[in-house]
């Protein structure tokens, strides 16, 4: 099964002009995003962008880096520069309006580029979070403070973008958080301006509030979006949406190396089709809701911004494999760290944490009954996880 960079080798002698936009191509869009390019002038191609990328960094263009593992995305991300440079679909392709921000107060990033196809097509791109801890905090800090500064920030750039352009189509996307950002970005367009929007794709990016998605602006919104979750998906089902979704085949054993969007399969110009999340995922999914919804607005801060600190001081993990790969050890420094909060703090987390198990046996449990009673007395194994 393939990657975005064997759809390079396949489809990358193929111009826009022959075959339009389609969601790979979207996905690649969204992907360069995490790229600092630091402050290009505006209209620089794709293959001039690589060559000065990579000449800042002192490394060669011309050959593809190996990558470490399944969740070294920079280095994938850096790879798919590579070939785009050199492919006839990407190399002409001109980067304009990049924007980057920092809020130093809520340590979180924005970053923003226009990708020009052509002079009637263009997308939008925004950056998601990385693999990183920090990354994944960010993304779960949504579930309590609306909307984010990266969300602000989003629908300021589409708003200026709109207004000072004619492109007949606009296309609108990121990955993770940047998913967010894109829907987001549209539903704060006037009804006037988002009828210019052609597709929002939002790649593995968390929902919204409940508040948000029963807004006017949001149901109108929804029905141009395009969100595509792998079959673990984690990230891509925090919160809530409405959103029409595509489920995909990614390689990765679990929802965080599948998040990589460079780890999701290909064939042809499409996604390779899921029949469904898997169980797993439906799982984390009922039960991040429903631990969220008895969790009060005060305790969703202790818990995100203390866990953080937690994970960050007893593991010295940067990247969510750092955990993944080591998840006893991890789980027991994790434990010992705790331990060493005073009373307070301590007991905050605990009562979280127990809220947080209890409301995960019950959705199991759930489960289990449920597939006992379709068994119709069939003896049924279950692997004990």
């Amino acid at each position: 099964m393939s990657s975005v960079l064997d759809y390079m080798t396949w489809r990358g002698d193929i111009t826009f002009q022959v075959d339009r936009l389609n969601e790979v191509d979207n996905l690649i869009f969204s992907m360069l995003s995490y790229l600092n390019f630091g402050a290009p002038k505006n209209g620089i191609s794709i293959k001039e962008l690589s060559r000065k990328y990579f000449a800042s960094k002192g490394m060669d263009d011309s050959k593809l880096q190996k990558e470490k593992s399944y969740s070294d995305m920079i280095v994938m991300v850096e790879n798919l520069l590579r070939k785009a440079a050199k492919s006839e679909r990407f190399k002409d392709i001109i980067l304009t309006e990049y924007i980057s921000k920092y809020d130093e107060i809520n340590q979180s990033q924005f970053c923003a580029m226009c990708f020009v196809i052509d002079e009637d097509n263009i997308f939008v791109a925004f950056r998601g979070t990385d693999d990183t801890i920090l990354g994944f905090k960010e993304d779960f800090n949504m579930s309590f403070s609306t909307p984010v500064f990266g969300q602000v920030e989003s629908a300021k750039y589409l708003k200026r973008i709109i207004e000072n352009n004619s492109y007949k189509n606009i296309y609108v996307g990121g990955h993770s958080k940047g998913g967010n950002f894109a829907v987001y970005s549209v539903v704060g367009l006037s009804t006037k301006d988002r009828k210019r929007i052609r597709c929002v794709f939002n790649n593995d990016g968390p929902g919204f509030s409940k508040e948000m998605i029963e807004s006017e602006a949001y149901q109108d919104t929804v029905k141009k979006v395009s969100k595509i979750l792998p079959v673990d998906s984690v990230v891509g089902i925090l919160m809530y949406d409405n959103e029409k979704y595509s489920v995909i085949e990614a390689i990765g054993n679990n929802g965080f190396i599948q998040h990589n969007g460079m780890n999701w399969r290909v064939v042809g110009k499409s996604f390779v089709r899921a029949k469904k999340l898997s169980d797993e995922s439906n799982r984390i999914d009922i039960t991040l809701k429903t631990w969220l919804e008895n969790l009060s607005h005060e305790e969703r801060v202790i818990f995100v911004d203390e866990f953080y600190e937690i994970i960050k001081n007893s593991t010295n993990a940067v990247r969510t494999g750092d955990i993944t790969n080591k998840k006893l050890k991890s789980a027991i420094k994790i434990i010992k760290e705790m331990s060493s909060l005073e009373p307070k703090r301590r007991d905050q987390l605990s009562s979280i944490f127990s809220l947080f198990l209890k409301t995960d046996f019950e959705m199991r449990t759930k489960k289990k009954k449920s597939i006992l009673l379709k068994s119709k007395g069939r003896k049924i194994r279950f692997d004990r996880k």
